[in-house]
């Protein structure tokens, strides 16, 4: 694909084409695999021992070790697609301010994010201030005020995403 994202073939043809070449690609995926099995196998292996907080400890430290690559990584990929990060976080933004009702304490809720920061600095572990009632969510969508924030843990809160449980 070309970096502007404009390909000189469309999607049918594309189909087509992988189809013919199909037995090609399956046969060079099997000789990939047979070249690289044990290390395969062995990271494989590896992998299904840890549990999921070992898991964590396992991911944290390979970044640690390739954090240089994997940050110009992604120092590439934010200057490709600055404008998506700038779409998101305005829209968030917005989407906060839009929720904001008259009545809502703003120094109250400025004391949640200060604890988040303080907890996280003293914990060691990240923590958000996560919206009970999600501003976006599918089904309900509530207000950003003090009474509908709450600080908890960050991996908490990412797997939570904009889900609502009663």
């Amino acid at each position: 694909m070309v970096k502007s994202g404009i390909r000189s073939s469309c999607k049918e043809c594309r189909k087509k084409e992988h189809l013919e070449n199909r037995d090609k690609i399956l046969d060079k995926a099997k000789k990939w695999y047979q070249n690289n099995k044990s290390r395969k196998e062995q990271y494989d292996k590896k992998y299904r021992k840890l549990k999921f907080k070992e898991r964590k400890i396992y991911f944290r430290s390979n970044y640690l070790k390739n954090k240089s690559r994997i940050n110009s990584r992604n120092r590439v990929w934010y200057n490709n697609n600055k404008y998506k990060m700038i779409a998101t976080s305005k829209r968030y933004k917005l989407s906060k301010l839009k929720r904001t009702p008259k009545y809502a304490n703003l120094k109250k809720i400025e004391v949640f994010y200060w604890m988040a920061s303080k907890i996280s600095h003293i914990l060691g572990i990240e923590y958000h201030v996560d919206h009970i009632i999600p501003l976006q969510g599918k089904t309900v969508s509530g207000f950003h005020h003090e009474g509908n924030l709450q600080v908890m843990r960050a991996v908490d809160n990412l797997r939570k995403s904009n889900s609502f449980k009663t």
